[in-house]
């Protein structure tokens, strides 16, 4: 199912003994992006062991950062598989860069395809080539949200540092955020989507003129 830690003031207070509870519930890749000051910058790998990643976070620092810990529930492994991935095929299309991470499984998406994949092509790409700057707005967060359900997640981060985190994350304290608790011990609260309308997945027709599909 994947898991997705975010943080603005870096991951010290994840403790030895939970980073390596993520990592062996989650070995199929990891991702990491976050804002440099100036930029965003990802990393990807096929795998990594808790001092490196550990030692990767640190000269990260304290600044937005995610960090995507995978469990593929489908035959692609390794850095292809690894989150976030980048919205557009090439920057210059649009100027800049979008990268969405995701948490959860798109049940529509066909079964020998990479799901988080999926979603982004046939449904947010389509949206943000005619509107890139949308996402950065809470109705459009709010919209997503309930389109994709309760039991996804998504991290966004584009090229210029700006972020959001959306669908129902868990603060699990000493400002470390959480997109699900199934590797975690510690007590917790909600944080944002509580409550939830009855959606469709990918409902977007009406509000942003496609179809279930995502394409016109």
């Amino acid at each position: 199912m994947c898991l997705i830690l975010h943080s603005k003031v870096g991951f010290d207070s994840i403790s030895k003994s939970e980073f390596k509870n993520v990592l062996h519930a989650n070995p199929d890749g990891i991702g990491i992006f976050w804002d440099s000051g100036s930029e965003a910058q990802v990393y990807k790998t096929a795998e990594i062991d808790y001092r490196s990643l550990r030692r990767l976070l640190r000269e990260i620092g304290r600044t937005d950062c995610f960090v995507h810990f995978r469990m593929a529930t489908n035959k692609v492994r390794g850095d292809e598989g690894a989150h976030p991935f980048p919205v557009f095929s090439e920057i210059d299309s649009i100027g800049y860069q979008i990268w969405v991470a995701h948490n959860g499984i798109f049940s529509k998406a066909p079964r020998d395809v990479h799901d988080s994949q999926w979603f982004i092509a046939n449904t947010l790409r389509p949206i943000l080539r005619r509107d890139p700057f949308i996402w950065r707005t809470t109705a459009f967060q709010d919209l997503l949200a309930q389109a994709i359900g309760e039991s996804n997640r998504l991290a966004i981060l584009d090229s210029s540092g700006k972020i959001a985190r959306v669908g129902k994350w868990y603060d699990v304290g000493q400002g470390v955020v959480a997109s699900n608790l199934y590797a975690w011990g510690r007590s917790y609260t909600s944080s944002s989507y509580s409550s939830w309308r009855d959606w469709d997945e990918f409902e977007l027709e009406d509000n942003f003129g496609l179809n279930k599909t995502g394409y016109r």
